[in-house]
């Protein structure tokens, strides 16, 4: 898997808070099946403490994962597909802001019971331990452009809807006291994870640049805009 990184620089100012990776995944279909495995890898579970909120967690987890397998697997395709490309997206999104920028890995809110895949909120959270700072993640697929205006308008969606804040009480479980703080006072990241065509990165830059969903998230403290290559 290629990562490649960079600071957004928008009317001749570079701009350290606005960061845009691309992800190109050397073989789709293997990347499909890494994902698979990692979802069903459930270590993260030892870093609670709780043995009664550990189980509950681990049967909500094996759920879901049972759920995205038949999904991924659906070869009928229409929404399971669109759905399938959608965990591929936030996967692979949260993995490359994990290793390229150092945050603290959270396992996705599908995992975390919210729902057996289908419910309205972020689909995943990763915190900067040395910023305080939770970054809310939304990702999106679309199997025949670039779905990052799709990201972008459904992350101002949820924030005015507060769905971050209904979430702490699952990530608290994962997260600083500090960073959950300074996220309920409306200081934290967003990331728009989206799909992607063959498109150049340099035009792909441009265009978003220019978007005005992406303008309207400036106030936030980190935005980070993640590309995965699907085509």
């Amino acid at each position: 898997m290629r990562i490649t990184k960079q600071n957004l620089t928008i009317n001749g100012v570079t701009h350290p808070e606005i960061i845009f990776m691309r992800v190109s995944p050397d073989n789709l279909q293997d990347a499909i099946l890494l994902v698979l495995r990692e979802l069903a890898e459930d270590s993260w579970l030892n870093k609670l403490a709780d043995e009664t909120v550990r189980e509950s967690f681990r049967l909500a987890s094996s759920r879901t994962v049972a759920d995205i397998e038949r999904k991924i697997k659906d070869p009928l395709g229409g929404n399971n597909a669109r759905k399938a490309g959608q965990y591929l997206v936030s996967h692979l999104s949260k993995k490359a802001i994990v290793s390229e920028l150092s945050h603290e890995d959270i396992p996705l809110m599908e995992l975390l019971s919210r729902r057996i895949s289908g419910g309205e909120g972020f689909d995943f959270y990763t915190e900067k331990l040395s910023d305080s700072l939770i970054v809310c993640g939304e990702a999106k697929f679309v199997s025949d452009r670039n779905a990052y205006t799709d990201s972008l308008v459904q992350i101002k969606d949820f924030i005015d809807a507060q769905k971050h804040i209904l979430d702490v009480q699952v990530i608290c479980h994962f997260t600083s006291e500090a960073s959950r703080k300074k996220l309920i006072k409306g200081q934290h990241g967003v990331c728009a994870a989206f799909s992607t065509t063959n498109i150049e990165t340099d035009i792909l830059t441009s265009n978003i640049k220019t978007s005005v969903n992406l303008s309207a998230l400036f106030d936030k403290n980190l935005i980070i805009l993640v590309g995965v290559d699907v085509a």
